[in-house]
């Protein structure tokens, strides 16, 4: 076996480690503090309610300034490798942290502007596959210039454009079947 080889197996025996330590944290608690070398997150273990042909689990992660994404799958020793990977601690979190961290001023505004930014790429995504994107300019011209001072309402205004897009193309669905009958 030569050098590489060794190394190999060291990062191995290491990478399982740190994914039992992961786990170990989850079995006290669904919601984790890690800490990697350049940032802390909080990741919370759920069931996955939206997509659970993808897998069983859902392992949602957020940072101290918002929301950065999630990575569903059925095996939760899988989700806990990928936690694992790069971290330097984990612990289990308390429901009261929990709701310190999503408290925060940073993590509100973050997730906020996750919300809106969200809102945005529906609706320009849904109005240009209308054929439709002249009639939300508006409305996307509003809410972008009303986010730094009320980004709950800006994005309120983005859902509401989507909901009359989205109305308007069920009645086209709509009057298209009864035609076609």
């Amino acid at each position: 076996m030569d050098a590489f080889d060794r190394e190999l197996r060291r990062r191995e025996r290491e990478r399982a480690k740190l994914t039992t330590r992961v786990q170990e944290a989850l079995d006290t608690s669904p919601a984790i503090r890690v800490t990697y070398a350049h940032r802390v997150e909080m990741a919370i273990l759920t069931r996955e309610m939206s997509n659970p042909e993808e897998g069983r689990y859902r392992m949602s992660f957020f940072l101290q300034d918002g929301p950065r994404g999630h990575e569903t799958s059925s095996d939760v020793r899988k989700l806990a490798g990928t936690v694992a990977s790069g971290m330097i601690s984990v612990e289990p979190m308390t429901d009261a942290e929990v709701i310190a961290w999503t408290s925060a001023p940073a993590y509100v505004h973050g997730a906020k502007a996750v919300a809106f930014t969200q809102a945005d790429n529906e609706i320009r995504f849904l109005a240009r596959r209308l054929g439709r994107y002249d009639e939300i300019k508006g409305a996307l011209e509003e809410a972008r210039s009303l986010f730094d001072r009320d980004p709950v309402e800006a994005t309120a205004i983005l859902h509401r454009a989507i909901g009359k897009l989205t109305e308007g193309a069920r009645r086209v669905r709509a009057v298209r079947a009864v035609r076609a009958r």
